[in-house]
């Protein structure tokens, strides 16, 4: 029991520290999309992708380049997917 406690405060800090330095993104205003597919990626919380997503909408990144595979990455259509499509159509300019 105790193995297991300990386990799950483990990955809770290894994604914080993670997010934590995902914020070194934002240093620069441009980015690319491969870049941000990959903190994603590394981001297993749904929460935690949300907040990064909110976080370059906050900081006014723009990304370059396309997205690996031609598509945006997608977390089973969660709310953090819903918000990049959303951002991805703001960095296109098709919002309205």
């Amino acid at each position: 029991m105790i193995v297991f406690i300990f386990y799950i405060f483990y990955a809770i800090y290894k994604e914080l520290s993670f997010y934590r330095n995902s914020k070194l993104y934002f240093t620069t205003q441009t980015t690319t999309r491969n870049d941000i597919k990959a903190v994603l990626e590394n981001l297993s919380r749904q929460y935690l992708r949300k907040k990064y997503i909110q976080a370059l909408n906050e900081h006014d990144i723009t990304p370059t380049g396309e997205w690996p595979d031609g598509k945006l990455p997608n977390f089973e259509n969660d709310e953090s997917s819903i918000l990049l499509a959303q951002l991805e159509m703001k960095w296109r300019g098709l919002e309205q």
